[in-house]
């Protein structure tokens, strides 16, 4: 087991359950879920290990054969996974994209998935008025509908609808018009024109 991992696997409730030099507990987004999987602290899938491929200039350092279950050899003399996990049981077979680290041998989300079922890149949850800007190499959260980011300005829509029917209503813009001009508005299953 490695130094520091209190939990099976790379699973973790705290960052005090990683190994305090690369990973952090990264929790996701369900509030219910209080387990979360430590993940490498320069976004790099190959938790413990959490160094880029390079050819294993170590390999004489272990006593054992690290090759054996996509392992390697590292600095410090230890046998880990070169695509993350736990060597020898639980290596991943290859590298997991983005947002994504080894458990249990399987590429998992490390920040949370996306209402898609997608795992989002962004480190932190974004807010309603936020969105994540997955196309950046440090993903981060962006404002939806304007301002900038963390104060984030409501949608004008929202806004005039909240206005227009009161609050907590949803309305539709008729189409092709500039102005805000409301085809119906809904409160909960009611409507009312």
């Amino acid at each position: 087991m490695v130094p520091g991992q209190a939990m099976e696997d790379t699973g973790c409730r705290s960052n005090r359950d990683c190994v305090i030099k690369t990973g952090r507990c990264y929790l996701g987004t369900d509030d219910n879920n209080n387990v979360g999987m430590c993940g490498c602290k320069n976004g790099l899938s190959n938790y413990p290990l959490c160094e880029s491929q390079r050819r294993n200039d170590d390999a004489n350092k272990c006593d054992e054969d690290c090759s054996v279950g996509n392992g390697k050899c590292s600095a410090d003399g230890t046998c880990m996974c070169s695509f993350g996990g736990l060597w020898p049981k639980t290596c991943c077979r290859g590298l997991c994209p983005l947002g994504q680290s080894c458990y249990m041998g399987q590429c998992e989300c490390m920040y949370g998935e996306l209402p898609n079922g997608e795992c989002t890149r962004c480190k932190n949850p974004c807010g309603e008025l936020e969105e994540c800007n997955e196309s950046r190499k440090n993903a981060q959260c962006q404002c939806k509908y304007g301002g900038t980011w963390p104060r984030c300005k409501e949608n004008d829509l929202r806004d005039e609808c909240n206005k227009h029917c009161g609050p907590e209503s949803s309305c539709r813009k008729a189409s092709g018009r500039a102005a805000f001009y409301y085809t119906s508005c809904s409160i909960k299953t009611t409507t009312l024109k």
